[in-house]
């Protein structure tokens, strides 16, 4: 059943079900990651500065590609859709829900700054989770897989 087929709550439900997913994904990489960016730009600083810069974007690079894949992973788990799993498809998916993701969230940060309050960020996340699940399935769904690229699919065993 596709998603304009399905009853309001079901879909309400896949997309807080994404959105929640997604997070606790992006939290995990993100604690991965932050080491991992720390120790490229360390090493890069012996070259000087601009290894600094290389290797924090390199690292960003990574991120985006895990982002991209955790989320085309998800998309195919809670929605049954394909989506391309190549290195373009990928990249392009991945900048475009970093961004996506990053601009979206800009007001949920605003609130937890302004006002610090653990009943407020939790009331927050469970609203964003909403949110992110949407942004995170629209997107996905611009890199939808074709029947004749079932070998790049995510999932797929070559």
């Amino acid at each position: 059943m596709r998603e304009a087929e399905e009853p309001l709550l079901t879909r309400l439900g896949k997309y807080f079900l994404h959105g929640i997913l997604f997070s606790i994904a992006y939290l995990i990489l993100t604690f991965l990651m932050v080491p991992f960016i720390a120790s490229l730009m360390v090493v890069g600083s012996i070259t000087g500065s601009i290894g600094i810069l290389i290797g924090l974007i390199l690292g960003l690079a990574i991120l985006i590609f895990a982002l991209a894949f955790v989320n085309a992973a998800l998309t195919e788990l809670v929605w049954s859709i394909s989506i391309k799993a190549n290195p373009t498809s990928l990249l392009g998916h991945g900048i475009v829900l970093f961004l996506g993701l990053l601009i979206a969230n800009l007001p949920a940060i605003v609130i937890n700054v302004i006002m610090p309050d653990v009943f407020i960020t939790i009331a927050v996340f469970v609203i964003y989770c909403f949110i992110d699940g949407f942004l995170a399935m629209s997107i996905a769904t611009g890199w939808t897989a074709e029947e004749s690229e079932e070998s790049e699919e995510v999932g797929e065993i070559v």
